[in-house]
């Protein structure tokens, strides 16, 4: 696989390391001579002979690059053990003298302990001087003897020090203990300058092979080069111009220009063949930039999903024990307007700070889906009315469906938040008015497209197209569009996910998106929504009020403190019994004690042996039936799998607020009365 990195422009690449240079170089010389003499095997010949130059001066490189570091291993190493042994000399001699100064044996403990400890890194560092030290072998024996005499002194020090005899431990730390430190440092700094000197030759030695080996190599190769090109001139006297114009080809693919057409490919003749062969090199560069731009795509994605994941658990966390205490404090306060309405302005701060990070986990592709088949053009018609009060009256909005609309496989709030937020970009781009058309049709991709679209699948979709007349975008904001907090809006204006989170919704939805735009004319942004090959299920009515419990028993499994206390006290105002627990091990301690459970209600990321899917398992073995409703700030893998909940899963996505729960709740414990 050639590997690359892209260029500043749109279809540039730039097929990155010599051995590619090398391929290329010599591809243009086998054509020169294969089309020159009209001979296949002066081709291959000369083909053959720049690909082995290339590959011998890459060896060449390696293996000096090898021998170099095994040159330099040695001097260095020795260099570092011995400023590591120095320090811990010190270190050392700063702990007998401590101990010296004690007064009682039992304070020797700790000291002693820090000194064994010293003592056996010292040890492993003087083994390495042993073994990679290149000098003389009685500079390390004077070592090891001034070391051995050093650790009698010190032995005596402690001996003396753990039996009560301080003044004798005091006497030893003194001349003779400073003596035998000061001979080892001598002895070492001895080993260590040699050490030094002999690594500061083995680099020039390195730095003189190595340009004695890359002059050798360039002299092989510019003969090799010369070699050819007097050939290739020979070869080619008859046939100039179809040449120079595949030569151009060459140079261009090898500037990173994919645009080009490459000129003769519908010849008969060897031009025709060698210019198949140019074409081949370039749909291989092309295919190369594709596959670098999805790597990096997804190197990105994973590392925002990482990072998200972390931050929504614990700030998701957060927000749910400040949500909770609002709503409760909301509920006793209802009658006092002016307090009722700051508790309102803080919910609705808290729900921002939610969608925040809700998006940032759209875009990294790692909120928890639950696709059902969708008529979007339902969906469409529900959501006019609430499209033309966000948007204003400044702006026209007009649908149009074709006939015989498929069903999509979607879930039908994170498309509906995608839609709106399409919505609002749209007016953004229209300051002064304008009109905005929702199209919906039936699409196929086929592969062809797919083979242009790396992380598209060939098949049927639902396509909304969203268009607007607006000020439209450049190029080169286009292809920032969906990056995380990229915006063109002022400062304040906007947070820049809007786009990003449509981007991760749509692919991990499994579908494809694609903008069109032009400035001065609008923007058109087309969203592929896989087809669903069933019906559209009956929309579930919501309870718009919390629903009230009748003393059902419910066992709570959360493992941050105050997010168990905040959902226990929704529960208990909700009128349920609750029981609490800690973590897995806890509520399944609970469960084996016999207690009548209705319902169990756990966080699915907890410490332990035991998560909630876990949990839910061990529970369902206990208590057979038994329905659960999972939470989270973010799920990981437990109970979704390719960005889906797993069937018959039940979660609520935290924070979340009281009639959230009520009616979560309630239609779990319905679920169970009504099951047989």
């Amino acid at each position: 696989m050639i590997e690359g990195r892209p260029n500043e422009q749109v279809g540039h690449f730039h097929p990155a390391g010599s051995s590619s240079d090398i391929l290329r170089r010599g591809l243009e010389m086998g054509i020169r001579y294969g089309i020159g003499t009209r001979l296949g095997s002066g081709f291959a010949i000369c083909l053959l002979f720049t690909l082995i130059v290339g590959v011998a001066a890459l060896h060449g490189d390696r293996t000096l690059s090898t021998f170099t570091e095994d040159l330099l291993a040695h001097p260095f190493a020795v260099t570092n053990a011995v400023r590591a042994a120095n320090g811990d000399i010190i270190e050392i001699r700063g702990a007998m003298k401590d101990m010296a100064l004690l007064v009682d044996p039992r304070q020797t403990l700790p000291l002693t302990a820090f000194v064994r400890e010293r003592e056996r890194d010292l040890d492993a560092q003087l083994a390495v001087v042993k073994e990679r030290y290149l000098g003389p072998p009685a500079d390390i024996d004077r070592v090891l003897r001034d070391y051995e005499a050093l650790r009698e002194v010190r032995e005596k020090i402690i001996a003396s020090a753990q039996d009560g005899d301080f003044a004798t431990a005091r006497a030893l730390s003194g001349d003779q203990a400073a003596l035998r430190y000061a001979v080892l440092r001598a002895d070492m700094g001895s080993v260590l300058a040699f050490a030094q000197r002999r690594a500061a030759d083995f680099g020039d030695q390195a730095t003189a092979l190595r340009d004695w080996v890359q002059t050798l190599t360039w002299l092989v190769l510019a003969g090799a080069v010369v070699s050819a090109l007097a050939i290739a001139w020979l070869a080619t006297r008859s046939i100039t111009a179809p040449l120079a114009a595949l030569q151009r080809s060459m140079r261009e693919l090898s500037g990173g220009d994919l645009g080009i057409a490459v000129p003769g490919t519908e010849r008969k003749d060897e031009i025709g063949e060698m210019s198949k062969v140019v074409e081949v090199f370039k749909d291989g560069l092309i295919q190369a930039e594709k596959l670098e731009q999805t790597l990096r795509q997804s190197q990105k994605m994973e590392a925002i999903g990482q990072l998200t994941g972390g931050i929504a658990h614990d700030f998701n966390n957060l927000l749910q024990v400040i949500l909770t205490d609002l709503d409760l404090s909301l509920l006793r306060l209802e009658g006092q307007s002016v307090i009722a309405g700051y508790l309102r302005d803080a919910i609705s701060e808290v729900e921002r700070g939610a969608k925040l990070t809700s998006q940032l986990l759209a875009f990294a592709r790692r909120q928890p889906l639950s696709p059902k088949p969708l008529r979007v053009d339902r969906l469409l018609t529900d959501m006019v009315v609430m499209l033309r009060r966000t948007i204003g009256e400044e702006v026209e909005i007009e649908t149009v469906n074709g006939g015989g609309l498929w069903n999509a496989l979607v879930d039908a709030n994170q498309l509906q938040n995608a839609i709106l937020n399409l919505a609002v970009n749209a007016r953004d781009a229209m300051p002064d008015g304008g009109k905005l058309t929702f199209e919906l049709s039936n699409s196929h991709l086929d592969a062809a497209y797919a083979a242009d679209h790396i992380e598209v699948t060939p098949g049927q979709y639902v396509l909304l197209a969203v268009t607007d007349t607006g000020i439209g975008m450049p190029e080169e904001v286009v292809s920032k569009a969906f990056e995380p907090f990229f915006t063109t809006k002022p400062e304040g204006a906007g947070t820049g996910l809007g786009l990003s989170m449509v981007f991760g919704f749509v692919k991990q939805s499994g579908g494809h998106i694609k903008i069109y735009s032009e400035p001065g004319l609008g923007t058109t942004v087309k969203l592929y929504l896989p087809r669903a090959r069933s019906a559209e299920m009956a929309r579930e009515v919501v309870e718009t009020q919390a629903v009230r419990g009748s003393g059902q028993t419910i066992l709570v499994a959360e493992d941050d403190a105050g997010v168990r206390s905040s959902v226990v006290a929704q529960l208990a105002e909700l009128g349920y019994r609750v029981l609490a627990a800690a973590d897995g091990e806890e509520a399944l301690a609970i469960l084996s004690r016999g207690e009548t459970i209705d319902l169990l209600f756990t966080d699915v990321v907890m410490p332990g042996a035991l998560n909630g899917r876990a949990l839910a398992l061990k529970a369902r073995e206990i208590l057979p039936g038994l329905e659960v409703v999972f939470t989270s700030g973010y799920t990981e893998n437990a109970i979704i799998h390719n960005g889906r909940l797993d069937e018959g899963v039940t979660l609520l996505s935290k924070p979340y607020r009281l009639p959230q729960l009520a009616e979560a709740v309630h239609k779990a414990l319905a679920t169970a009365v009504s099951s047989p």
